[in-house]
């Protein structure tokens, strides 16, 4: 689980270095130029190389030389990134509500919850009382 201090450092993240991060969880270490092909909308190699170069300031990014460029890799685990994105969703759509979240994600649509699912709420929900109450 990460820190308290990891989840501050990366819920300050911007939309696209959010996404460049999760580029790279996706496909491994990248270039500039790979970076630029994967992102979902238009953005410059001089715009993703402003982007890694402030995620590398940070310490979300090392960069290592392979021959005349350099290669990104995360300095962080997915888990800690994925934590922090779901938090500032929370924060922003649902006022910090996960149980809002996940009733916004089943109520009036089409999207159906398997069964499977379904278990492993059920799994997710009996382990947060058992923690609580040890607690």
């Amino acid at each position: 689980m990460p820190t308290k201090k990891t989840t501050a450092e990366l819920s300050e993240l911007s939309r696209r270095e959010i996404q460049i991060m999760e580029i790279l969880f996706a496909n491994g270490p990248m270039t500039v130029a790979e970076l630029t092909e994967k992102m979902p909308d238009e953005l410059s190699q001089n715009g993703i190389r402003t982007f890694v170069t402030i995620l590398t300031n940070k310490g979300k990014l090392k960069r290592t030389k392979q021959g005349r460029e350099f290669i990104y890799t995360p300095t962080s685990e997915k888990s800690a990134v994925a934590h922090s994105a779901l938090g500032k969703l929370l924060d922003v759509f649902f006022n910090g509500s996960l149980s809002d979240a996940v009733a916004a994600r089943f109520s009036g649509t089409k999207a159906k919850i398997t069964e499977k699912e379904l278990s492993r709420l059920e799994e997710l929900i009996a382990e947060a009382r058992r923690s609580k109450s040890q607690s």
